[in-house]
């Protein structure tokens, strides 16, 4: 935080015994008379010089008579007549729970020590508790961060009054927020007025864990549908799950909707089994990644060779898993934006056994077409 220079520093302090002096303290004009404007009794009204004031917002005159402002971030509302001053105005302001501490325009001046400083109005420890915990399970963070050294000489540079916890503190506010949550979803299921369907990768041996989940929720009777791969593992598990959900009558149509089959595993079975049909080039185009891919020489080298070509080197290769059919379209189509390149390694590498022939080139940008349109 920058200093206050000299000048300001002189208009602070005045400011600050002026509002101190609750005897003294200047008359604050009526909402119907503005600062500095003419009495009844004919004397001028002085003006208000204190800070605090840019923070509050004056109210019409009241039936009593009593002058009141009120604060332009909560709306509390209190009285300000000369014989008040304008301690209490300035208590508030150091705990207004909605006041932004951001806006450099709302930071309080206090004295401490003879000096004059800048200080941000106190932060609400729950707020910082509820945000602190929530980064600590947004971004996988380990539950003694906020016992970092570095981490505490922060949070108190960032406000002194702020209340440091320890790791068990954290933890328990972890559980805390995580029995919450679970309560509110589960409000949530509950209010759903239809059935809902699931999805699921799964094995046999946990079916009973599946029901006991389903049970300890409460939404066993609330299933329409489970989706699930094609493994032959998964009809086993639907059978005994079906049979536990039948006992309570919980499935429509005696459970015959109950099982639907994962429509992205029956398009990638018949994606896989095409590619079988081609397995040559594609192997060979995957063997050529793995070779430019492999030792830093060879990857210096094929850089070269990129260059040369006039290609650019950023875009990079991709090695693909045989078994993800989209792996396989984007490793092809890297290999196929650097087909002069592996040619021109080729030609300066005799080590290099696996370039394409140029129908199997032909056959791969076919294939690569072909698994585009899945792909998008």
């Amino acid at each position: 935080m920058e200093p206050l220079y000299e000048e300001d520093r002189v208009e602070a302090l005045m400011s600050l015994d002026e509002s101190l002096e609750s005897r003294d303290a200047p008359e604050v004009p009526t909402a119907s008379e503005p600062a500095g404007g003419p009495s009844q009794g004919g004397k001028r009204k002085r003006k208000t010089t204190s800070q605090v004031w840019s923070h509050f917002e004056l109210l019409p005159l009241a039936e009593d008579g009593k002058k009141r402002c009120k604060c332009v971030k909560c709306g509390a509302i209190y009285m300000c007549d000369s014989s008040y001053g304008t301690n209490n105005l300035r208590r508030h302001l150091l705990n207004c729970s909605r006041r932004d501490t951001r806006d450099v325009g709302q930071l309080l001046l206090s004295k401490s020590g003879g000096s004059v400083a800048l200080r941000p109005s106190k932060i609400d420890a729950e707020k910082f508790r509820e945000l602190l915990v929530t980064a600590i399970i947004k971004h996988d963070l380990p539950f003694q961060f906020v016992e970092y050294e570095g981490i505490r000489a922060l949070f108190s540079y960032v406000c002194e009054d702020v209340k440091l916890v320890s790791r068990n503190t954290v933890k328990a506010n972890v559980l805390s927020m995580y029995k919450r949550e679970r309560v509110r979803l589960m409000n949530q299921l509950h209010s759903i007025p239809g059935r809902m369907s699931l999805t699921s990768d799964l094995w046999t041996s946990i079916a009973t864990d599946v029901y006991s989940l389903l049970t300890e929720w409460g939404i066993e009777t609330k299933l329409f549908s489970m989706t699930l791969d094609n493994a032959s593992a998964n009809n086993v598990f639907v059978e005994m799950l079906k049979s536990q959900l039948m006992l309570k009558d919980a499935l429509l149509s005696a459970g015959e909707f109950f099982h639907i089959r994962c429509c992205a595993h029956i398009l990638n079975l018949i994606v896989q089994d095409g590619l079988k049909e081609v397995d040559v080039a594609v192997e060979k185009i995957r063997e050529s990644v793995k070779y430019v891919r492999g030792p830093q020489v060879r990857k210096k080298k094929f850089a070269e060779c990129v260059v040369q070509v006039s290609l650019d080197n950023q875009k990079g290769l991709s090695q693909d898993v045989p078994t993800r059919w989209n792996s396989t379209f984007l490793m092809l189509q890297g290999a196929l934006y650097y087909r002069r390149a592996f040619l021109r390694m080729m030609l300066s590498d005799s080590n290099y056994k696996h370039y394409p022939s140029e129908e199997e080139w032909d056959r791969a940008e076919e294939i690569s077409k072909f698994l585009e349109i899945f792909y998008m």
